[in-house]
């Protein structure tokens, strides 16, 4: 088995923020976001939890005995195999006493078939404006290994999910504060990363485990965007292609390793009317914009699609219009329809992840995967890491 030996940055510096400070609170991360239930089955499947209700008597929530959690009146409401029930402003359920049991338990969502997850630690429940928030209560390592399930997908060389464990786990301390607004710190959706609850695969927990608390950050220990994708065609784009902004890690990279996997093409056609149509709306002249001859080729990553004079249109917006699976493509029009040959798949930023994973299989270390795919950057522990100054 590879074993990757990691370059710790151990500089003493002076810390904007600290994850230590962090870590004692924990983090919160929304479940089921995209779903919006109004009801959830809980059930403990290792230890017993305590249901805490702010000014009362905590109820018991023996493991494997059901209990419903559900939004009404504005209030989060609760109950029990036995019949008791109640309404609150919040409930917290945690494992009850002190004996050491790491807390497991699942959820499902009764309306949902198939909708079952098992999650770890505690759960946090609350009404927000008639809005159901499930929210679980955990670490960030606790919370990475069904991350890199999730995101990663399985049966992968371990070595690509030490890369992606290290890349979950800089976006999660990156994003601690990206829902503090809603009351919680990520959601469990692609807007921050998928989480689909705890992971019982053992490549999984090796990887999670042999990098614990290491992230990528710049040369100057800041902390940095550690975006990845599923496939870049051949060719990752920099940050400046996809969000404007220009990132020193993120730069292009020419990637041979992803051009063989699933991913890699893709085709697409849309009607020559709903073209034309969009190319008008972007300022195109309608004597250009319905002519049946037009073509575009990018044979490397091009930022703008110019088709005439004075216009140029992001190649982004258009993957984005069209519900494309890249913005790496070339395209070619006809009376009848406009015809997408396109590479790659996702935004291409930064860690192209077939990429990564054929590099493992090819022997590749994570330290040499991660320094191809992003720019003078280091991995740090994270009691060591800094964070760039707020936003105001």
């Amino acid at each position: 088995m590879i074993r990757v030996s990691f370059k710790i940055v151990l500089a003493v510096t002076v810390l904007l923020n600290t994850c230590s400070d962090v870590a004692a609170t924990g983090i919160r991360v929304r479940l089921f976001t995209a779903m919006k239930p109004q009801a959830a089955i809980f059930t403990a499947r290792a230890g017993d939890y305590e249901i805490e209700i702010p000014g009362r008597e905590p109820l018991l929530a023996v493991a494997g005995e059901p209990v419903l959690l559900f939004s009404a009146e504005g209030k989060v409401g609760v109950t029990t195999r036995h019949g008791r029930g109640l309404l609150a402003d919040s409930l917290l359920l945690r494992v009850a006493g002190s004996s050491g049991v790491e807390g497991r338990f699942t959820l499902y969502i009764p309306a949902m078939a198939g909708s079952e997850r098992e999650y770890s630690d505690g759960l946090f429940c609350r009404s927000d404006d008639g809005i159901f928030l499930i929210l679980n209560e955990t670490t960030v390592e606790n919370y990475l290994a069904g991350v890199v399930r999730a995101e990663g997908g399985p049966g992968r060389p371990v070595e690509f999910y030490r890369v992606q464990s290290i890349l979950a786990r800089t976006f999660a301390w990156q994003n601690l504060g990206k829902h503090l607004s809603d009351g919680y710190n990520l959601c469990d959706d692609v807007h921050c990363q998928a989480y689909h609850g705890t992971s019982d695969d053992k490549t999984v927990a090796e990887a999670v485990r042999s990098t614990e608390e290491i992230v990528v950050a710049g040369r100057d220990s800041v902390i940095v965007l550690a975006a990845f994708h599923s496939n870049c065609g051949g060719q990752t784009a920099s940050s400046e292609e996809a969000w404007v902004t220009a990132l020193p890690h993120l730069k292009s990279v020419r990637d041979p390793h992803c051009t063989s996997s699933r991913n890699a093409t893709w085709k697409a056609s849309v009607p020559a009317k709903t073209w034309s149509d969009f190319l008008v709306s972007r300022g195109v002249s309608s004597q250009v914009a319905s002519q049946g001859e037009m073509k575009f080729i990018q044979d490397t990553r091009k930022q703008y699609f110019v088709p005439e004079a004075g216009v140029s249109i992001p190649v982004a917006l258009i993957r984005s219009e069209f519900g494309l699976r890249s913005a790496y493509f070339s395209l070619s029009a006809s009376a009848d329809s406009v015809r997408f040959e396109g590479r790659g798949y996702g935004h291409g930023v930064g860690l192209c992840q077939e990429g990564a994973m054929a590099m493992a299989l090819e022997g590749y270390t994570c330290n040499e995967i991660i320094a191809f795919y992003f720019q003078d950057v280091i991995l740090v522990k994270t009691e060591f890491v800094k964070f760039p100054p707020p936003v105001k």
